[in-house]
């Protein structure tokens, strides 16, 4: 009886954390997600909503036009911005990887939190492996997106550097080398935070099923 007690307690205390880091991860929306610091224009803070509004910008045809810098640059500027170059066979399939790696980051972002929310939903079901599944799922879109976002940084890194060095023979180059060093895109507090809780939900909720089958 006791050990039953304790078994339904323990379950009981993690169903509870399983709710803190869902409300948690929730909560990452109103932080800053990703920031972009561009010297000579300043530092951009792109928050969930700024992000996941641009997923129709992002499978719109862009007619080659590439934004210039700017505050008012979103994500989406960003990924056509570095957009590899060149045409014919070989570029396509850099297209088509700088699409799935950069583009899709907002898509990810949005089922993230789809599926917090639904989570929400479903977390009593202590035995069932569907929230097992959607805390799973929730853990690997915060991770893609995460890894799209450094993968923006180092491709923006090499266009830049690219950039730098056809401006070499410019009188402005010690200049443009200084500012262009300092560029990079980074996950802010808002998304490390959000892979952070995900993956904790997950393996709580792992623990519990565990605990739920003895």
């Amino acid at each position: 009886m006791a050990t039953s007690k304790s078994k339904k307690g323990l379950e009981g205390a993690l169903t509870v954390l399983i709710y803190i880091f869902l409300a948690g991860g929730i909560a990452t929306y109103f932080l800053p997600t990703v920031g972009l610091n561009i010297p000579a224009v300043g530092e951009i803070s792109w928050n969930v909503r700024d992000i996941v509004k641009t997923i129709p910008k992002g499978f719109s045809p862009t007619g080659g036009e590439k934004t210039k810098l700017s505050v008012s640059f979103d994500v989406i500027d960003l990924v056509r911005a570095v957009e590899p170059a060149g045409e014919g066979k070989i570029a396509v399939p850099k297209r088509l990887v700088h699409l799935a790696i950069g583009a899709l980051v907002p898509v990810a972002l949005g089922l993230t939190y789809l599926v917090l929310v639904l989570g929400l939903l479903t977390a009593p079901l202590k035995k069932s492996g569907f929230f097992i599944f959607l805390s799973g799922f929730a853990t690997v879109c915060a991770a893609y997106a995460v890894v799209g976002v450094f993968y923006l940084n180092a491709l923006s890194q090499q266009v830049f550097s690219e950039a730098l060095a056809k401006a070499e023979e410019s009188p402005f180059f010690f200049v443009t080398q200084h500012f262009v060093k300092d560029i990079s895109v980074r996950p802010d507090v808002g998304m490390i935070a959000l892979l952070v809780l995900t993956a904790l939900t997950f393996v709580t909720a792992l623990g519990r099923m565990s605990q739920s089958g003895k």
